[in-house]
Order: structure tokens, then C-alpha cells, then sequence
């Protein structure tokens, strides 16, 4: 079998979570800058872990970048501050 080569054929973006690129905010932050995530009491527990994935998962796959997650009052907040 022989395939046939394509050229000047556009790479499509990543889609990742429901087809959006990204849910987060990550490449519209600059240093200082953060994002809320609300939660509620009966849900706070499971946000703190996602959020803290997330933030964890983002400093994996882009080491020149650091991340804080702090709770605060309604839900979470999230941090660049490298």
C-alpha cells in the first residue's frame, strides 16, 4: 500500500473539553494576573482538587510558568506569578 503525500494542508487546533482549547484562561494571563472559581459549600472539597490538578497539570506541560491556588471567600482563585 502507498499513501499519497498532501501538501499546504493546514494542522487543525488541539481541541481538548467540550471542543474548546482550554476552559482556563491560561494564555490571556500575564505576571500578577489571576482568575475565580466559585464553589459552593456542599462542593468546595472537589473544586479545591480540580483546581489544584489543573494548576498542577498547566506547570507540568509549561515549566517557564508558575501558578497559586488559594481558597477564598466564595471559591478559588488562581494566580501567575512566574
Amino acid at each position: 500500500m502507498t499513501y499519497k503525500v498532501d501538501k499546504k494542508v493546514p494542522i487543525p487546533e488541539q481541541k481538548t473539553y467540550g471542543g474548546n482549547r482550554t476552559k482556563y484562561p491560561w494564555a490571556a494571563m500575564g505576571i500578577g494576573d489571576s482568575f475565580f472559581k466559585d464553589c459552593t459549600t456542599d462542593n468546595r472539597e472537589r473544586i479545591r482538587n480540580q483546581m489544584q490538578s489543573v494548576v498542577r497539570s498547566r506547570m507540568a506541560f509549561h515549566k517557564d510558568e508558575k501558578y497559586v491556588l488559594r481558597g477564598v471567600e466564595g471559591g478559588f482563585r488562581v494566580w501567575r506569578v512566574k
